[in-house]
């Protein structure tokens, strides 16, 4: 694949999307959903995991084994997850519940702390009792299936490292996202219901069947052929809920990718990566926002906006570059 790509400001433009979609639900209105589908926010998860599953499946084939591959993506998550748990439950939690100084610290803010960092999530908060939507960092609950994902890409990279792995463990996920909602199981991992990860998963790894058989698949013609098809037969299926979902998952995955390397990137282009920053801030920040002021619902939208971007910023320069530079000065000493 060339450089040709615009990965980066589809990310950023993912980012805002659930900004935005978000607004709606924290603010006690419906969110907006995309054809009867899911909701804008929703679409730009599957964005997320489409992207991740294709730029990660190369690393994955690029590094040298299982611990190589995870401290790159531990180098990505975490460094950034640490300051934003510290600041939802001790700066947000004590404005909120207006502590003293010695109640900032207690074994329940401590614990959420470490549940946050820990991708176990948290039953309550005791910041979000009186807001109109419950929970401070309703995003967060995206982090334990990507993880996981990366934990069955990692094991690919230890056990069986070749391009035909991510194949079958995408024809798993799917097969395993129709059962589950045939049967509409509930069965919650994380706190999470189960038939969203392979759901969610079916997108990453067909972001990274597309990155390994790149060239097979990016011709104009087939390209053409794969978009209709798709397009007509999730318009086909229309009303059937488990054959629409599924459709509509491959079909948004497929065109994230088609988009993404079809156009070059004028905006980014790798200057700096705010997304994930972005992500994980903007939950936290609208609720005190929208809680705390009586803005008008857009202009409430805008400021929360210019304040993660704000946050996002800082949280790259100062924490997620420096993390991912540190990372790449080791690499290049141990190569050398």
């Amino acid at each position: 694949m060339n450089r040709k790509n615009c990965f980066d400001t589809v990310r950023h433009m993912a980012a805002l999307m659930v900004l935005f979609s978000h607004h709606y639900a924290l603010s006690g209105q419906l969110e907006p959903y995309i054809l009867n589908f899911e909701s804008l926010g929703g679409i730009a998860v599957i964005i997320f995991f489409s992207i991740s599953g294709f730029l990660i499946s190369k690393s994955a084939m690029n590094s040298n084994d299982f611990v190589d591959f995870m401290s790159k993506r531990v180098k990505r998550i975490f460094p950034a997850l640490i300051p934003c748990s510290l600041i939802m439950f001790i700066v947000i939690g004590g404005f909120v519940n207006r502590h003293q100084p010695n109640e900032y610290f207690t074994a329940e803010v401590f614990k959420n702390i470490i549940s946050t960092i820990s991708l176990n999530g948290f039953t309550n908060d005791g910041i979000s009792d009186n807001f109109i939507h419950p929970g401070i960092n309703g995003s967060l609950w995206t982090l334990p299936l990507e993880f996981l994902c990366y934990l069955i890409t990692g094991l690919a990279v230890a056990t069986w490292k070749r391009a035909e792995f991510f194949t079958f463990a995408f024809i798993f996920m799917v097969f395993m996202s129709i059962i589950l909602l045939i049967n509409e199981y509930q069965i919650l991992v994380f706190s999470i219901p189960l038939w969203l990860f392979f759901l969610r998963g079916s997108s990453f790894f067909l972001g990274a069947v597309l990155a390994l058989n790149y060239d097979k698949w990016k011709k104009k013609n087939v390209c053409l052929f794969i978009a209709i098809f798709l397009f007509m037969y999730a318009f086909s299926t229309y009303g059937k809920k488990i054959e629409y979902t599924v459709t509509c998952y491959i079909l948004v995955s497929f065109m994230t990718i088609l988009i993404c390397t079809s156009f070059n990137d004028f905006l980014v282009n790798g200057r700096f990566d705010f997304s994930y920053g972005i992500y994980i801030y903007a939950f936290p920040v609208q609720q005190i926002i929208i809680n705390y002021t009586n803005m008008p619902f857009f202009l409430s939208m805008s400021v929360s906006a210019a304040i993660t971007i704000i946050l996002a910023a800082c949280s790259w320069h100062f924490v997620e570059k420096k993390a991912l530079s540190k990372y790449s000065k080791k690499i290049l000493l141990k190569n050398e």
